[in-house]
């Protein structure tokens, strides 16, 4: 059982490297990668030999890379590469010269005037907190609970959403959506990502493709493979229907690239995702999706 897409405290989970190891180790997964995003800070944590020990099973090298494409915010995740340092340095530096406080206040203070401009009433409050942590999210949340549903519904039409995680995916990241807002234009291009990793015999992949609830999900797909020398794809998720699922084992050997699969466990931090459990919400991931990677990357 493998899963490779696990997120820790060094970026938005709420586990330590050790707590998730001690998991893994119980449930009996006998391959993971810590992909926390555009940090590899927890591969620091595992050159110690007390910590290291806690797993017994593989770990392979990974990192979540967000970035953008045709004007949306997507993340590849890559696997395998040799200088961990070099890319948690690389990824570090691109996101020290950019001021994200000031990004963030000029974005969310265009969402307040969008949630006027429809009519729909916020907590005031949050005027005064620009800068909370998944905004976005939260202030849906609490829409929810100030406006009638109904009227609500009449108001966003295709774009009301249930809760503040959905309306993150399906309207924040979605260019389709008036309430979007492209964070990934101010990440590292992918070209840039590709030539960083491939440089370090790595390999990229595009993370949960039908995540990020856009218009045409397969057309996008197909769009952005025909466009970059992207390795593999991200088939197995936490989330995804059967069909779904079967659509992208397909479009993966139809183009001969690789296959991988994780639960984008993140914790206890308002998710449903459970660590290895990535089929249906239920199953754990076989490790015979990884057989066909090249011999070099299975043992990074």
């Amino acid at each position: 059982m493998i899963d490779l897409h696990i997120h820790t405290n060094y970026s938005d989970g709420s586990k330590s490297v050790e707590e998730i190891l001690v998991m893994a180790q119980n449930m009996g997964l006998n391959t993971i990668s810590f992909t926390d995003h555009d940090c590899c800070c927890a591969y620091f944590d595992l050159e110690k030999p007390d910590i290291a020990k806690l797993f017994s099973g593989k770990i392979k090298k990974g990192i979540e890379i967000t970035t953008s494409f045709e004007g949306a915010r997507i993340e590849l995740l890559a696997y395998g590469f040799d200088n961990y340092e070099l890319i948690d340095k690389y990824f570090k530096e691109a996101n020290d010269n950019i001021d994200w406080q000031e990004i963030m206040v000029k974005e969310r203070l265009i969402l307040l005037n969008k949630f006027k401009n429809f009519g729909i009433k916020y907590p005031k409050e949050f005027e005064n907190n620009m800068l909370l942590d998944r905004f976005e999210a939260k202030i849906y949340d609490e829409i929810l609970k100030i406006n009638d549903k109904t009227q609500l519904k009449e108001l966003l039409g295709e774009f009301y959403c249930e809760t503040g995680k959905e309306f993150f995916r399906k309207c924040i990241v979605n260019p389709n959506s008036p309430f979007y807002a492209n964070y990934g234009k101010y990440r590292p291009k992918i070209e840039e990502i590709l030539k960083l990793i491939h440089d370090n015999n790595g390999l990229v992949f595009l993370a949960h493709p039908f995540g990020y609830r856009l218009q045409d999900a397969k057309s996008f797909i197909e769009k952005l493979y025909n466009t970059y020398d992207l390795d593999g794809i991200e088939c197995y998720y936490n989330g995804f229907t059967k069909e779904e699922i079967d659509y992208l084992v397909s479009f993966a050997n139809d183009r001969k690239i690789l296959i991988s699969g994780g639960s984008d466990y993140h914790g206890t931090i308002d998710r449903d995702n459970e660590l290895g459990k990535c089929m249906f919400g239920q199953s754990f991931i076989a490790d015979e999706i990884i057989n066909n990677w090249p011999l070099k990357y299975k043992q990074r």
